[in-house]
């Protein structure tokens, strides 16, 4: 009878293990997940496909394409030895050898920036970088979602989380100017809810 309780004992003791095994695989496996799902959704555009010497699209094939130096680079950007592409269409005077996808629609070479596609007017290739959010910089100008955010200074310019951001004199929610907002003391709370020495805003408004 002792024998036969130790083994049932055993049973349950190994079963106990591997439950809990189950759960701590479970939690690390969560914990490798991103973290961020604006982060996910904005790199996982990755839909072209080859088939023998032909590139596709989604459902179009990419025309004049060389398929033997063909990459998919993600963010639906791809290039060859001679071209470059966005959603399979090629993109206009472009570098072919030094470009590159910088996720949120962005993209480089050596000379331009773009943003899905489109070449950026009077920007700095070498300086230009993406942060977050849609909004991108170099050494002069700040951008949003490609487009040039006026009288903004570039070195001062921070990002504060879920659409807010400010340089030194002036405060912006995705890119657009939240007035009489006062940059020195205008900070992110979180939940969409923000600050400074004389108001509180919810998503770039004005709480009354």
């Amino acid at each position: 009878m002792v024998f036969i309780h130790l083994k049932n004992m055993l049973v349950i003791s190994f079963a106990l293990l591997c439950i809990m095994e189950k759960s701590i695989a479970q939690h690390i496996g969560d914990n490798k997940r991103p973290t961020s799902q604006t982060t996910f959704r904005h790199d996982r555009e990755n839909d072209y496909v080859s088939i023998g010497n032909r590139i596709f699209y989604r459902d179009k094939m990419v025309e004049d394409v060389d398929a033997g130096s063909f990459k998919d680079l993600g963010n639906a950007y791809a290039r060859d030895n001679w071209n470059a592409y966005y959603r399979g269409i090629k993109i206009k005077d472009v570098s072919p050898h030094s470009f590159q996808s910088l996720g949120w629609g962005y993209a480089k070479d050596s000379w331009n920036a773009y943003y899905r596609g489109v070449k950026i007017k009077d920007v700095s290739a070498p300086s230009f970088k993406v942060l977050d959010e849609g909004y991108a910089k170099d050494s002069w100008n700040v951008y949003y979602r490609g487009n040039q955010i006026k009288d903004v200074s570039a070195p001062s310019f921070v990002l504060l989380g879920d659409g807010y951001s400010k340089d030194s004199w002036k405060v912006y929610y995705f890119g657009r100017e939240i007035k009489d907002a006062t940059a020195f003391t205008f900070e992110y709370l979180g939940k969409g809810y923000a600050k400074d020495s004389w108001n509180e805003y919810y998503r770039g408004k004005k709480l009354e």
